[in-house]
């Protein structure tokens, strides 16, 4: 059992030295964030925020990019935007942008 916790642990801290996040338990529960917008694809639908720390999820402040459940919500944004946003995650155990607030 010791043995399969290190390799876990060296696993996470593998994925965290090459900057990926380690994957969060899957759940309809929603995170809310802030942060700026550094990038959008509103045909991907695709949206790229530095945020500061989700410590629902246990994360530390970052600049992550993440899909939107709906290409809608990128409309009226623009780089640079100061935003208040909640997560949620998916079946397949990524995170998408559920709704997106400009603070003004």
């Amino acid at each position: 059992m010791k043995a399969a916790k290190h390799v876990v642990l060296a696993a996470i801290g593998a994925m965290l030295l090459a900057g990926q996040a380690p994957p969060a338990a899957a759940s309809s529960h929603t995170h809310r964030a802030e942060g700026v917008v550094r990038a959008l694809d509103t045909q991907a639908g695709k949206i790229k925020i530095e945020h500061g720390p989700i410590r629902s999820l246990g994360w530390a402040g970052m600049a992550m990019v993440f899909d939107v459940a709906d290409p809608g919500l990128l409309k009226g944004l623009k780089s640079g935007d100061t935003v208040a946003f909640e997560l949620a995650q998916g079946k397949d155990g990524r995170f998408a942008v559920t709704s997106i607030t400009p603070r003004r």
